[in-house]
């Protein structure tokens, strides 16, 4: 049997072959980035016939109720779908749908038929997210603080300095969670008057649509536990990050990408929330012995809704966990643009979905 699902993907009206598939995602030709949009892909039976034949399976292979498996590669540019071996996808109707991280999907899901012994191949269409991001204030009249860091020797993302990279094509939400991110450390308040949580940053080195990586020195995790210890609580001690995404901080610092440090396996994680909502999480990576005198480094988030403080908002983060694209900074902006961030907010959106 070699039923299977050939998937082309068109973005605008015009075809798209996609660079590189992974764990983390896919790569569409031409981005100017290597971080991968979140991909998910729904197959669900479109008749009783096709829904009785993968209950079938699902009892052959053994899986829980509602579960069913295939395996996803990329070929000539194409997601293709297959079963997880010859007899496990089988033929019928189905209804598909594909979802791209910052894509919106057009006419979808798909109702397809998968014809017994042959492939299918389908075009599913997106639209790019119409919404940019616009500078309101030049990088030369930030903050000094966020001044500071942005233009930092060190500060580097997709290989070119941050000043650049904002006025490039990188995807917008990947922009604005920088802008807002550094405009969250700088409101939060320091251990001392007249001191921010953006005084032990230094330089900034990566950047997604839901965090960013930076440097920092030793002080910056000095503060996070005093302010941990205040029995005000500004921000909240979480002890060793329970989620694997964060993990990949460690990835980032090794020899194998940033080559930042030789010996990153050895550095343990710190997590530190902010209290109220929207929350930052600073996860601290912490030199072997806690050794002052070496760089320490963070990954940096903002989550929607606050897992200690309310069960609303411990779903809401679990959902952000399972869907790293989920945090919107584009539609942060607004609520950003006002309070203690007001200050330090220096875009605006422009478009709407």
């Amino acid at each position: 049997m070699n039923e299977s699902i050939r998937i082309r993907i068109q973005l605008d009206g015009t075809p798209l072959p996609l660079e590189n598939l992974s764990q983390d995602g896919v790569i569409l030709s031409g981005e100017s980035s290597a971080s991968p949009r979140g991909l998910a892909i729904s197959l669900q039976p479109g008749n009783p016939i096709t829904e009785f034949r993968l209950r079938r399976v699902r009892t052959i292979q053994d899986w829980q109720p509602g579960v069913f498996r295939f395996s996803v590669a990329r070929e000539d540019g194409a997601l293709v779908c297959r079963g997880v071996d010859s007899f496990s996808l089988p033929f019928g109707r189905y209804r598909l749908r594909v979802m791209i991280s910052d894509l919106d999907p057009l006419d979808q899901p798909l109702d397809i038929d998968v014809p017994e012994n042959g492939p299918l191949e389908v075009v599913a269409s997106f639209r790019a997210d119409p919404r940019v991001v616009t500078l309101v204030t030049p990088v030369e009249q930030f903050d000094d603080r966020i001044r500071a860091v942005v233009l930092d020797a060190g500060s580097r993302v997709d290989g070119e300095t941050i000043p650049r990279w904002l006025e490039g094509p990188a995807r917008p939400r990947r922009k604005a969670c920088l802008l807002n991110i550094l405009a969250k450390a700088r409101a939060a308040k320091g251990p001392v008057p007249k001191t921010s949580l953006i005084d032990g940053i230094q330089s900034i080195f990566f950047a997604e649509v839901d965090r960013i990586y930076v440097s920092a020195n030793a002080d910056f995790l000095s503060h996070l536990r005093t302010l941990a210890a205040d029995p005000a609580k500004p921000i909240y001690f979480e002890g060793e990050p329970k989620a694997a995404e964060h993990k990949k901080l460690l990835d980032q610092i090794g020899p194998a990408h940033q080559a930042l440090e030789s010996d990153a396996a050895l550095f343990r994680l710190q997590s530190f929330r902010q209290e109220g909502r929207p929350s930052m999480q600073a996860v601290v990576a912490v030199p072997p012995g806690g050794d002052p005198n070496r760089p320490h480094y963070a990954d940096l988030d903002i989550d929607l809704g606050n897992p200690l403080q309310d069960l609303a908002g411990m779903f809401t983060h679990f959902g952000e966990i399972l869907n790293p694209g989920q945090t919107d900074h584009l539609k942060l902006a607004d609520r950003l643009a006002r309070g203690a961030t007001k200050d330090f907010h220096y875009y605006k959106v422009v478009g709407s979905k």
